[in-house]
């Protein structure tokens, strides 16, 4: 079970040469986290995104998540732990619009401008002093709009394809032991390989098959620790054909044998 996490307001966290890792939870919050450096996996309520400098998530409150950069040894984030008390009422139908939407993607030349509203924000909660809690209340409303106002531009410009290639994620993540080639799902879809390869690569922000060997290994982690199955049974599971090559991925993305997780998590 997920215990609650209680984060304060804000924070910023810099790893280096050290895998970032955070267990399932959940907080009491609504948690806006944004990569400003390194590469994350973050996983949301069953659902597995990727995010790359630049690229931001909102997660409602007491919705499970976890976060694993895996391989990349590098990463700098900013976070804010927010609630209802910290932003004007007449927000919360435009946060309800980037709740729905999850992960927005920040271009280069918008970065330095909301970089800039989260630092306003983390300057009042240190200082702490008159007036300084209007004010955080001010500046949490203003980067509510402000990403709202930037998720609405670029939305409509990409509206059809992000969302195609969310459909084909999220069917990724339901069918993880089916048939996931690239051919298939050019057939499934009725898109061309070359298209999907592509797209999915810009809209998810990796390629498709580390994205399906992500949801797998993720999910074989997870029967690792609880099922008491032959390896061989797990890998077939979780939708490998060769479990040589099931073992290889699993080594690359975890740094470690199927066989050796499993028996460091075997009581």
């Amino acid at each position: 079970m997920a215990d609650l996490v209680k984060d304060k307001l804000f924070s910023k966290e810099s790893k280096f040469n050290e895998r970032k890792y955070c267990p399932l939870h959940y907080h009491n919050e609504i948690e806006l986290y944004y990569l400003l450096k390194g590469r994350i996996k973050y996983f949301v309520d069953n659902k597995t995104y990727f995010l790359n400098e630049g690229d931001l998530i909102i997660i409602p409150k007491q919705i499970l998540h976890s976060t694993d950069s895996e391989d990349c040894l590098y990463n700098e984030r900013l976070l804010l732990n927010f609630n209802s008390t910290h932003y004007y009422p007449n927000i919360s139908s435009i946060l309800q619009g980037l709740l729905e939407e999850n992960i927005i993607h920040i271009a280069k030349e918008n970065r330095t401008a909301i970089e800039n509203m989260f630092y306003k924000i983390e300057s009042e909660y240190i200082k702490n002093n008159e007036y300084s809690e209007q004010l955080i209340k001010l500046y949490i409303s203003e980067l509510i709009i402000y990403l709202s106002r930037y998720r609405l531009k670029t939305f409509s410009s990409n509206e059809d394809t992000d969302l195609l290639m969310r459909k084909i994620a999220e069917y990724i993540n339901l069918n993880y032991d089916k048939d996931l080639s690239l051919q298939f799902l050019s057939q499934k879809f009725n898109l061309s390989e070359s298209y999907i390869s592509k797209r999915f690569k810009t809209a998810i922000g990796t390629c498709i098959n580390e994205y399906i060997n992500y949801v797998r290994i993720t999910l074989a982690e997870e029967l690792l620790k609880t099922e008491k199955l032959p390896i061989t049974e797990i890998c077939y599971k979780c939708g490998f054909n060769d479990s040589s090559y099931f073992s290889s991925v699993f080594k690359k993305l975890k740094g470690i044998t199927p066989y050796k997780f499993k028996k460091l998590h075997t009581k």
